[in-house]
């Protein structure tokens, strides 16, 4: 199914679009992607990692569509997603330079997930995380010690959801400083 919602405070709106059924559109793709994507695309070569760009590119262009005033009356083929050198996503105009907002995109096992907001002086950052176990080096690798601590005082049945919850916030935190 899908999901789209946003804010209410007019100064402080972030929209957001979730994903779960993967259309067919996402497979077969290229009805909905600009040149340069097709070209992105071309470059991909595991099926997996092809399909998930494809499902989170078709879900930020349908949130873009429904939400941001420019991309409304545009077709998904003339709205186009780059990236920066550092990963971080922004729409474009085909013909026409950057838009204005701040997109993040994440998909993980069909589900793709896509937040944006208009307003200048917000950031946004969107991860989508699969609650998992994970090895205890991972967490002494990249959680601080006060959130080692957090993980490692719950019982080693709850520990997985909280390791999920934790680096799921870190991902989408570097995601809106335009680092993740």
């Amino acid at each position: 199914g899908q999901g789209c919602g946003g804010g209410m405070n007019m100064e402080e709106e972030i929209y957001w679009m979730l994903d779960e059924d993967m259309p067919e559109l996402a497979i077969e793709a290229p009805a909905y992607l600009a040149v340069e994507e097709l070209a992105r695309l071309a470059d991909m070569r595991f099926p997996k990692r092809r399909t998930e760009w494809l499902h989170g590119r078709w879900t930020a262009k349908k949130l873009l569509q429904r939400r941001h005033p420019v991309c409304s009356t545009l077709p998904l083929s003339e709205i186009i997603i780059k990236n920066e050198l550092t990963g971080m996503p922004y729409p474009c105009r085909q013909n026409g330079g950057q838009m204005a907002g701040c997109l993040s995109i994440s998909h993980r096992d069909r589900i793709a997930v896509s937040a944006l907001t208009l307003v200048p002086s917000l950031r946004v950052g969107v991860d989508l995380e699969k609650v998992e176990p994970r090895q205890a080096n991972f967490v002494a690798d990249y959680f601080t010690p006060t959130e080692f601590e957090r993980v490692y005082i719950l019982p080693p049945d709850d520990r997985p959801e909280m390791i999920t919850l934790i680096w799921s916030a870190k991902e989408a935190a570097l995601k809106a400083l335009g680092q993740g």
